[in-house]
């Protein structure tokens, strides 16, 4: 019995090692298909220009958001910011 126990373990093991490698790659392809989109749109249209996709639905927009996740330290002082 411990036999069985023993090859499901060892399958299981395989298994999520060869979905770990798919889940990487999947991610890795989005952050890839992420990066050229924007970089696709920032150099075909002029800062808040607009493309209808779906008219009166859905447009891609050229918009920046240069303080993104880190905004909260532009109320630091500069000598507070190299502390971060």
């Amino acid at each position: 019995m411990t036999a069985v126990f023993a090859n499901a373990i060892k399958y299981r093991e395989e298994f999520f090692s060869v979905m770990r490698k798919y889940h990487f790659l999947i991610a890795l392809f989005v952050v890839a298909l992420d990066r050229v989109t924007k970089i696709a749109i920032s150099r075909r249209l002029s800062l808040h220009d607009s493309i209808p996709v779906i008219p009166g639905f859905f447009r891609i927009i050229h918009a920046e958001n240069p303080g993104a996740a880190f905004a909260f330290l532009q109320i630091l002082p500069r000598n507070g910011k190299s502390a971060c």
